[in-house]
């Protein structure tokens, strides 16, 4: 089987592209991501083979020299790709550099699985656009990221894909939401590398939540700082680890407190220091596919206070691992902080149940099995039909 991946900057597609090197079945991985990371260097923790790699220099220049994010690159670098592809049996790649690529595959008999690590985009822009017009913020460039060039373009790659590949099951339903065919989508579960993420609990005081990702307000970060502004609850602490945008700057302002802490954005490889000097990871996000910050955090031993359109309901059952809670309920919110910051015995309870769940089949070892099966099943399906009528 030969696999490839197409991926102008890098998501979970080289966590993806690791995996298919694993199984032996990664063809080529074409990307404008570059750095060390690409190569055998053992700190970026892929290891991909740099002979499997093809990196579009001229793309990376404009994508992270001259921060060119337009859709204009984006369709370049899939033009790009087009003209590489040879042999390959399938091609996974992302929106909006995908049509040439599908277009490129169609005379080929190539399969293209289209990964969408967000919810549909017609979700996507109805739910961002009311969260930011709701709170009286300039909307032009989320008008700009879903201009109408770009959502033709997107349908209409979610109608040409083979398969479209969805992190969790609040994305699906957000496809089907809009009539998308149930049987073209496959759920597969972002991961946790366990050996970057590993439960090393370090003993402090006080009772500490966390937040790790951009602080911004697809990510609900404005619902947090309100809420543990509120609560101001003796003895915790709120820390915020990441990048600050500045449509949050006012909130952070507003529910200014001293026992809320702010970090730098650091390398994913140093989070587990953060994660093991906390209790309990918090996350409000109104809009996204699967924080995979989440797992993360689970594979540390700490409990999840997650909102419905994070896909953390299909990674924590509800007072097990943690607590699902719905998009925009302050009042929500502070009850689970509140439980947790009188009840740690059941927090640590709770952070044990997330450690164990990551470990059976949250992680990328588990993500790319899923995947490997797809892939062959999209090429031979009556082959894989034949051995299940077999088993039965």
């Amino acid at each position: 089987m030969k696999v490839s991946v197409a991926v102008r900057q890098k998501f979970h597609g080289f966590q993806l592209a690791q995996q298919l090197e694993i199984h032996k079945c990664l063809h080529k991985l074409y990307t404008a991501f570059y750095g060390s990371i690409l190569g055998r260097d053992n700190s970026s923790g892929y290891n991909i083979n740099p002979k499997n790699i093809k990196t579009n220099f001229f793309n990376a220049f404009r994508t992270y020299v001259l921060n060119d994010h337009s859709f204009e690159n984006d369709d370049r670098f899939g033009r790009w790709v087009a003209s590489q592809i040879k042999d390959e049996e399938v091609i996974v790649t992302w929106g909006i550099q995908a049509l040439p690529i599908l277009e490129r595959t169609k005379s080929l008999g190539i399969k293209v699985v289209l990964e969408r690590g967000s919810a549909h985009a017609s979700e996507q822009k109805e739910i961002l656009l009311d969260e930011y017009r709701s709170l009286g913020l300039d909307t032009g460039h989320l008008e700009k990221s879903f201009s109408e060039q770009r959502m033709e373009r997107e349908l209409l790659e979610y109608d040409l894909a083979d398969v479209v590949s969805i992190p969790s099951s609040f994305v699906k339903r957000s496809f089907l939401k809009y009539g998308f065919s149930e049987q073209k989508l496959f759920v597969n579960h972002f991961g946790a590398d366990l050996k970057a993420f590993q439960y090393a609990p370090v003993k402090h005081s006080p009772f500490r939540f966390i937040y790790t990702g951009t602080l911004s307000i697809r990510k609900g970060v404005h619902y947090l700082l309100q809420a543990f502004y509120e609560l101001s609850i003796p003895e915790t602490e709120l820390w915020l680890v990441g990048k600050t945008e500045e449509e949050i700057k006012p909130f952070i302002n507003k529910y200014h407190s001293q026992q809320v802490k702010l970090f730098d954005p650091v390398p994913q490889h140093e989070l587990s220091a953060f994660y093991n000097q906390c209790d309990v990871f918090v996350i409000c996000s109104i809009e996204e596919g699967m924080a995979m910050v989440q797992p993360q955090a689970m594979a540390c031993g700490i409990p999840l206070i997650c909102t419905t359109n994070t896909g953390g309901d299909d990674l924590i059952e509800n007072g097990k691992e943690g607590f699902v809670i719905p998009i925009k309920n302050v009042e929500a919110l502070k009850e689970r902080i509140s439980f947790y910051s009188n009840r740690m015995d059941i927090a640590n309870e709770h952070g044990i149940n997330a450690y164990k769940k990551i470990h059976s089949g949250f992680t990328w070892q588990s993500y790319g099995e899923r995947a490997n099966a797809l892939y062959k099943k999209i090429i031979n399906p009556q082959e894989i039909h034949s051995k299940q009528k077999l088993k039965e």
